[in-house]
């Protein structure tokens, strides 16, 4: 066999490879974006789950919290003034 045809025929090997190993890095990629995008939408599915219990919980919460606040702090006067007054 010629050096010309040893030449040729490790080209032709050569670029089979490499198209082979282009295919699965396409693949790869691929696979890749699609995990992204799934993960971006699992971020976006945990974001509207925590507006959603802000909106549902914490502030109801809140808004029981500070007229009870508000109640303690207006009786912890009153006491102060009474015993203020006694004096």
């Amino acid at each position: 066999m010629s050096e010309l045809a040893i030449n040729i025929v490790g080209r032709y090997a050569a670029g089979g490879a490499f198209g082979s190993a282009e295919k699965d890095l396409n693949k790869v990629a691929a696979a890749g974006k699609s995990a992204s995008m799934s993960l971006a939408g699992i971020g976006a599915s945990i974001k509207n789950v925590g507006t959603g219990l802000t909106a549902a919980v914490t502030l109801p919460l809140v808004g029981l919290g500070l007229p009870g606040a508000l109640f303690f702090t207006l009786q912890r006067l009153q006491r102060s003034r009474s015993q203020h007054e006694k004096t």
